[in-house]
């Protein structure tokens, strides 16, 4: 199976937001190769306001959200944005075990986030479960597919809202608090 290249937009990113650098040399027949470079000290990025802070609804405080991605790695990075915000977020990296959760109590959630592409069940065919436990759950698709409503082009009415992986730092918070207000 094709992967999305997403894991090293995320490796890409970490070491650049730390002043390192990675560069990539592919050779058809021969390889790849990989140098990652490290700074000898933590570069300290400017100080910026963090954009959520000036939103009434950046707090996510008492807010229950389930997270799903079959990439362990990807949704811990995504559940601390918004546990940050003082969320509860439940990680799944098996979308089946989201199903069970919402089936145990839909009234618990208030959130669902989930990746489009992952094995045994899509983010797609998740939505469509779930809505029928929970009409009208506010759900949230995280893809790195550009193509994803190609694959199911009745997908997109499930959910309230749509990023594109890698994610732009507080985008999953504010998408999670216009979901939770609107």
């Amino acid at each position: 199976e094709d992967g999305t290249g997403l894991g090293l937009a995320v490796v890409s990113s970490i070491v650049t937001s730390i002043g390192g650098a990675l560069f990539v040399i592919s050779t058809p027949g021969d390889g790849t190769q990989f140098d990652v470079l490290w700074p000898l000290t933590m570069a300290r990025k400017p100080e910026r306001p963090d954009p959520l802070t000036h939103a009434p609804s950046a707090d996510l405080s008492g807010r229950r959200v389930i997270l799903v991605d079959d990439d362990a790695a990807v949704a811990e990075i995504m559940a601390e944005e918004i546990e940050r915000r003082g969320a509860e977020v439940a990680v799944c990296t098996d979308a089946r075990d989201a199903l069970d959760a919402v089936s145990e109590d839909p009234d618990f959630w208030d959130v669902i986030i989930t990746d489009f592409d992952m094995p045994v069940m899509s983010g797609a065919e998740l939505a469509r479960k779930i809505n029928v436990l929970s009409p009208g759950k506010a759900m949230i698709l995280c893809t790195a597919l550009a193509d994803w409503r190609g694959r199911n082009e009745t997908a997109a009415e499930l959910f309230s809202s749509v990023l594109q992986k890698p994610l732009k730092d507080g985008a999953l918070a504010i998408a999670v608090s216009e979901c939770i207000d609107g």
